[in-house]
């Protein structure tokens, strides 16, 4: 029998299958969310584990049987491990009141016509429960001054390097130190073109390519801290593709690196 597939012009979404929902859905992982497989899941299969193609855009599958796919990757674990979940509406809801997530901030969702009106509502609750996975596993590195703004700025940073509690503490705020500069900066611009007030913040933060390059050669301000970032992240893409343990020395040079790039 011929497959087949979803069809994104003329189908029905059970639920957004965008990079925005797939990347906000990697923070949450990075973050400590946890996961037990089970029949009924999305998954995204960012390393293209999985050789068979899905009915579904971006290697978005759909756990149907969970048996196939113990056979795929061999048991539960490495499902965990090589797969990033993306909790459907009513999974997110459920996350929200298991986690204790304020029931003000879940029904604000439902008052926001401009939240709604976007279809954002499941990045929305993603949000809240980053949110509340980074206050209680990366206290260290949000200051209560500047809670929201390092909240967002730890929810970048996971995106960019994953569970950040692996890398050395000090390392990470150094890091962290030139992330925070250069999302203050991207949201200054934000908010002055949608025209928001000096204190808003955006539900999620997905940074736009085209307004970040723009930073580079179009805002004299913010020239230097936007190249910087740009560095900065070609630095921690080196660094990853280190394996620490087989290189210890090397690791440990690339690491004393960037800690000085950051203090430049």
């Amino acid at each position: 029998m011929t497959p087949v597939h979803f069809d994104p012009e003329m189908d029905l979404f059970p639920m957004p299958f965008d990079d925005h929902t797939c990347q906000l859905a990697r923070q949450l992982k990075a973050a400590g969310l946890k996961w037990r497989p089970h029949v009924g899941c999305f998954v995204w299969d960012r390393e293209n584990y999985i050789t068979q193609n899905s009915p579904f855009p971006n290697r978005i599958y759909f756990v149907l049987s969970l048996p196939r796919f113990i056979e795929i990757f061999g048991d539960t674990e490495k499902m965990v491990e090589n797969l990033i979940w993306l909790p459907t509406w009513h999974q997110a809801r459920m996350l929200c009141s298991q986690l204790g997530v304020p029931a003000n901030a879940v029904s604000n969702l439902l008052q926001s016509d401009d939240t709604l009106a976007k279809g954002e509502e499941l990045l929305y609750l993603y949000s809240l429960i980053l949110d509340v996975l980074i206050e209680k596993n990366f206290a260290a590195f949000v200051e209560q001054a500047n809670g929201q703004l390092d909240r967002i700025t730890v929810g970048a940073l996971l995106s960019a390097m994953g569970d950040i509690r692996v890398w050395p503490e000090q390392f990470t705020k150094a890091v962290l130190q030139v992330y925070r500069q250069f999302i203050e900066a991207y949201l200054n611009i934000l908010r002055q073109q949608e025209h928001k007030a000096p204190d808003w913040f955006p539900a999620y933060l997905s940074i736009d390519p085209e307004l970040a390059d723009g930073m580079r050669h179009f805002y004299s301000d913010y020239q230097h801290i936007t190249k910087q970032f740009f560095v900065l992240n070609r630095k921690i893409d080196q660094l990853m593709a280190i394996d620490r343990d087989s290189q210890p020395n090397l690791y440990q040079e690339g690491i004393k690196e960037i800690m000085q790039f950051c203090t430049q």
